[in-house]
């Protein structure tokens, strides 16, 4: 086809183009010190039931944790069901 010429219509692709990384640097900016200050935080609960050999649970019963990176000790004694949480 001799002479034909074909046009695309006008969009304005490049500054869609531009708008989009605008959005997108703007969300990562904001997104990625999120997720990375997530990640340095150290929590962790411990949970459990102390009981004998027979299964009957211990109420009273002495608890020792050592934090092993700190060497914190910290001591706990059960309920009266021989139930202990340690949160963080």
């Amino acid at each position: 086809m001799r002479g034909c010429s074909y046009s695309i219509p006008p969009i304005p692709f490049a500054r869609m183009s531009l708008a989009v990384r605008y959005i997108f640097l703007t969300l990562l900016m904001v997104v990625l010190p999120v997720v990375a200050l997530g990640q340095n935080w150290n929590s962790g609960e411990i949970r459990g039931t102390v009981r004998d050999a027979s299964g009957a649970v211990v109420p009273g019963a002495k608890i020792i944790i050592t934090n092993t990176l700190t060497g914190v000790v910290t001591d706990l004694k059960t309920n009266d069901a021989g139930k202990r949480e340690v949160p963080d």
